[in-house]
């Protein structure tokens, strides 16, 4: 036999098993619209006399930030003169960019007259011009030594920058202790 169940009333019927699903959706809903409502604002508070109000203008933007730091450079390259000296004349300031052959300083070497060096590897064009050197004066067999000097600006008359200038041929070794100091250098 049947028997009929009375529907709940009031508000006993709002907490049975099938409102479940109904609150849950209310409870979402309800959680939405309090995100969207909400938003990503956030609220600065100022003191008015710190505020600045000017026109806007379409330009280049500047904002400094001072900042204690130590600058240091991606590269360092250490520089070694052929030949020493006093510095006479700076020619460029700290930091400017060079390239290769900028001269920097301007040196002054009183002493150059009593040094010399000798190149541990002859250019070729020095080989050529030695070599013909000697075939014109006919050497052979013998010890010889020759000098040159090569031009570090335009002689009019006597040759261009870079160019080789004989100095002395000599039918002997050189002098002095050039055979030792050759002989210790390489």
């Amino acid at each position: 036999m049947d028997r009929v169940i009375e529907k709940k009333q009031g508000i006993s019927r709002a907490f049975t098993m099938k409102a479940i699903p109904y609150w849950l959706g209310a409870f979402v809903l309800l959680f939405v619209v309090y995100l969207l409502a909400k938003g990503n604002q956030k609220t600065l508070r100022a003191d008015a006399k710190s505020i600045t109000l000017s026109e806007v203008k379409k330009g280049e933007f500047k904002d400094y930030i001072r900042i204690n730091a130590q600058v240091q450079p991606m590269v360092t390259i250490q520089l070694s003169p052929m030949e020493g000296g006093v510095v006479e004349q700076i020619l460029i300031e700290e930091g400017t960019a060079v390239k290769k052959g900028d001269p920097i300083v301007r040196l002054r070497n009183d002493n150059l007259d009593l040094q010399y060096y000798i190149l541990p590897e002859i250019p070729p064009a020095l080989q050529d011009l030695g070599r013909r050197t000697c075939k014109a004066f006919g050497v052979d067999r013998r010890f010889v030594h020759l000098e040159f000097f090569r031009l570090t600006e335009d002689r009019p008359g006597l040759a261009n920058k870079g160019d080789y200038v004989g100095l002395e041929v000599n039918m002997r070794p050189p002098g002095g202790y050039t055979p030792d100091m050759m002989n210790f250098a390489h």
